[in-house]
C-alpha cells in the first residue's frame, strides 16, 4: 500500500487551463523543496554504473514522500519540457492533453537518465504491468503514464522503441516521454543528486541487472538493436528521480523522491 500525502487545500493542483496570473515567478523559484544546483550537477554524460548510493544528509523518509504544495505545482506547470522533435511543451500541457476528464489521473515518472540500467529495468516493469492491465481490461482505459528524463531529445524516439511505449507492436500503450535537460522540474519537486557513500541496501523488486557489467551490457545491446544514437547526451549522471501521481483539478495523491539509484517505487505500488 503506497503512502499518501495531505489532500488538503495546499495540495490541490490548479488546472493548466486556468489563468496562471497568480502563480509565483519561475525565476528564481523559492520553496521548501528546491535545492541549489550547479551547472556541473546537470552535466550530460553517457553511462553510469548501477551502484547503490546513500541518501543525502538530513534526507528523511517523510521528506521523500512529501506531497508538493499548490505553489510548487503551479510553478511546475509553467516549466518547459522537450518532445522528441526538440519542441517545447509546458508541463501543464502534458496533463491537459487531451483535457476531457477533470478527474483524470496522470502518473508522472522521473527517471535518472536515458543510459541508466536500473531505470531501464524500471521502465520495463512499468510496461509489463501496463500490458497486463491492458489485456485484463480489454479495451478499457489503462492508467495514463508520462515519463520524464533529462538527456537529449534526440534519444526519445529510440528509447520509446526499445520498450514500445508508443504501442506500435499491437499493444494499446500510449506512454508519453519528454525530457528536461535543465533539470528544473526535478529541482522544483525536491529531487536530489546522489550522495557520496555507498550502502548495502537490498535491490528493489524491479531491478533485473544487479551487476555493473550486466547492466551496461543490457543498455548497449538495447541501443544497438534499435539504432540508438549513442553519441547523444544521456542525462545527468548524479540526478535522482521519483514518481508523482496527480491530475487536473484534483489533489496530488502521491509523491516519492528517490534516495539512491535503485529507489524507484515499484510501479504496482504507485497504481
Amino acid at each position: 500500500m503506497r503512502s499518501t500525502g495531505s489532500t488538503g487545500p495546499s495540495s490541490k493542483l490548479i488546472s493548466p487551463l486556468v489563468s496562471r496570473s497568480t502563480a509565483p515567478p519561475v525565476n528564481p523559484p523559492t520553496n521548501r523543496h528546491e535545492r541549489t544546483i550547479s551547472d556541473s550537477d546537470c552535466s550530460l554524460v553517457q553511462v553510469d554504473e548501477p551502484i547503490r548510493i546513500a541518501p543525502p544528509k538530513n534526507h528523511t523518509s517523510s521528506a521523500q514522500a512529501q506531497v508538493p504544495t499548490a505553489s510548487e505545482l503551479e510553478t511546475l506547470l509553467t516549466l518547459p519540457l522537450l518532445d522528441e522533435h526538440g519542441q517545447k511543451i509546458e508541463f501543464g500541457d502534458i496533463l491537459n492533453a487531451p483535457a476531457k476528464d477533470s478527474e483524470k489521473t496522470v502518473i508522472v515518472l522521473f527517471i535518472r537518465h536515458f543510459w541508466c540500467p536500473l531505470d531501464q529495468d524500471y521502465v520495463q516493469e512499468v510496461v509489463d504491468i501496463l500490458r497486463r492491465l491492458s489485456e485484463d481490461n480489454g479495451k478499457k482505459a489503462i492508467p495514463e503514464v508520462v515519463i520524464i528524463s533529462n538527456g537529449s531529445p534526440a534519444l526519445i524516439a529510440k528509447y520509446k522503441e526499445i520498450f514500445d511505449l508508443a504501442g506500435k507492436k499491437g499493444s494499446n500503450l500510449k506512454v508519453k516521454l519528454y525530457t528536461d535537460p535543465t533539470c528544473r522540474t526535478y529541482r522544483i519537486l525536491g529531487m536530489e543528486n546522489v550522495g557520496e557513500a555507498c550502502i548495502s541496501s537490498p535491490y528493489k523488486s524491479y531491478v533485473k541487472h544487479t551487476s555493473t557489467i550486466g547492466g551496461i551490457a543490457s543498455v548497449v545491446l538495447r541501443a544497438i538493436k534499435v539504432g540508438m544514437p549513442v553519441w547523444e547526451k544521456g542525462g545527468a549522471i548524479k540526478q535522482l528521480g521519483g514518481e508523482l501521481d496527480t491530475g487536473i483539478q484534483v489533489a496530488c495523491a502521491f509523491a516519492h523522491r528517490m534516495s539512491d539509484t535503485q529507489d524507484h517505487t515499484p510501479f504496482g505500488d504507485v497504481l
